[in-house]
């Protein structure tokens, strides 16, 4: 797999290693969230910790993909495209895989979040959202 060769070879650009494995974290953390909404029996207070739980690691991903940007020579608000489009080789590849994951996960999440689908809210009653930064960065 591309992600797997990319991130155990060598390459200078460390931070895009390191932005790969937040991503593939990313990708696990919604992957198991729509496991266990799939799963009739599934607890819907687990799933939607697990959702609140992506939370941090956006923040990493954040941090991480700022690094990226300035390794790269590219502005702050750089999205996934465009750090995948200015990196080299194997890295537009990689990046690419990791981008179509998250935008089908990211739909696939939206799909379960629709009124009818799953109730997911906190203490408070507010309905749950994906990060922000999250979707603008799949931009």
């Amino acid at each position: 797999m591309a992600t797997e060769m990319a991130t155990s070879g060598n390459t200078e650009l460390s931070s895009l290693r390191d932005l790969s494995r937040v991503l593939r974290r990313e990708r696990d953390t919604l992957g198991l969230f729509l496991e266990r909404v799939a799963d009739a029996g599934a607890d819907l207070q687990h799933c939607a910790d697990l959702l609140r739980s992506l939370a941090g690691v956006e923040l990493h991903r954040a941090i991480t993909a700022r690094e990226a940007t300035i390794e790269l020579g590219l502005g702050p608000d750089a999205t996934l495209r465009e750090l995948a489009a200015s990196a080299p080789t194997p890295w537009p590849v990689v990046l690419g895989s990791h981008r179509g994951a998250l935008v089908a996960l990211v739909s696939a999440v939206d799909q379960v979040r629709a009124p009818g689908v799953i109730d997911l809210r906190d203490a408070a009653g507010a309905t749950f959202q994906l990060p922000r930064s999250l979707v603008d960065f799949l931009a």
